[in-house]
């Protein structure tokens, strides 16, 4: 890396560290987790670093090769948007050599044996994103756009989440105010099978993360608070991202950000950070598996259309419009 690239980033931190702190009130949180539905696989300081220099307005950015893979480029004169990009390379260092019991191996007259070991190492420098305002050429494909636009598809998409969902997913009624829950013990997740179809999703991502989160181990030891905060957060980025301004605050229930008032300290705010890195993680994991699946059934409806134009179903098939 060099000095200007570190002057950069150091500049850039210093930035993010004073913007974070904003997000102790959860307005603030839930304006942030808006746009972060918008780019699910930019990480959280990138997207506020985006949502800096754009003013909220970028809606979804690639790099310049990336604008170009899609058959779109970036218009003459366009400024690039700054962002962290990391960029691993590898130091090579003489380290005394191991047998397969990891015993240092030694010669004949007791001097240890080395050999050359690669270590990787994460660096970093500042690249530049374009938002698609910026760029001109072919239509988006239509999965980033067709997935945006409707809740009509909102009983296709309960399926699919029963697909991805790392455990057992029924609906069924559930006694008391719960709109649903997971069983880490039974391994099962149960929804209030008498919700609208749009509240069914919202408690289905909510879930969906609590166990996801449990059997990957990414929550081993933290809080109810923040359990519940990652939950929620997901969940509100996930269904923003897949039905976008169809979605009402009615959908997807009152949100209780209540837990963010703890992150008032330093220490608060190093986890808060933490929390913001699963989340995104997360967001983006679930809306690569919903896509993925899609997909499948899109191309599936494909092999299935005559020469005629209709589709033709199997019994049990789902063809998702969302």
């Amino acid at each position: 890396m060099t000095e200007q690239d570190k002057e950069k980033i150091s500049e850039l931190t210093k930035i993010l560290e004073e913007r974070v702190k904003d997000f102790r009130s959860s307005d603030k949180w839930i304006e942030y987790l808006d746009f972060q539905s918008r780019m699910p696989h930019y990480s959280f300081n990138n997207c506020l670093l985006i949502a800096m220099q754009t003013k909220g307005t970028a809606t979804m950015c690639q790099s310049f090769s990336g604008w170009k893979a899609m058959d779109r480029t970036v218009n003459k004169g366009e400024k690039g948007i700054k962002i962290i990009c990391p960029t691993p390379y590898k130091k090579y260092a003489y380290e005394p050599k191991l047998d397969e019991n990891g015993n240092v191996i030694k010669s004949a007259d007791g001097t240890v044996q080395k050999e050359k070991v690669c270590h990787v190492q994460q660096g970093f420098k500042v690249g530049y994103t374009f938002d698609v305002g910026q760029t001109s050429g072919a239509e988006l494909p239509e999965i980033c756009t067709r997935l945006n636009g409707s809740v009509e598809g909102a009983e296709d998409l309960l399926k699919i989440l029963q697909d991805i969902s790392p455990v057992p997913l029924t609906f069924e009624h559930v006694e008391g105010e719960a709109n649903g829950y997971y069983s880490p013990v039974g391994q099962k997740i149960v929804v209030d099978k008498d919700m609208s179809a749009n509240h069914k999703i919202h408690t289905c991502l909510h879930e969906i993360t609590h166990a996801t989160l449990d059997l990957n181990g990414t929550d081993k030891g933290a809080s109810r608070g923040l359990k519940e905060t990652e939950a929620e957060s997901v969940a509100f980025v996930v269904m923003k991202h897949l039905l976008g301004d169809k979605m009402t605050a009615e959908d997807i229930g009152q949100y209780s950000f209540g837990y963010l008032n703890s992150w008032s300290s330093d220490e608060g705010l190093t986890e808060m950070k933490k929390a913001m890195a699963i989340i995104q993680r997360t967001s983006a994991l679930l809306i690569d598996r919903i896509e993925d699946v899609y997909r499948q059934r899109e191309k599936a409806d494909e092999k299935m259309t005559n020469k005629e134009g209709v589709v033709v179903k199997e019994a049990g098939h789902i063809s998702v419009h969302i």
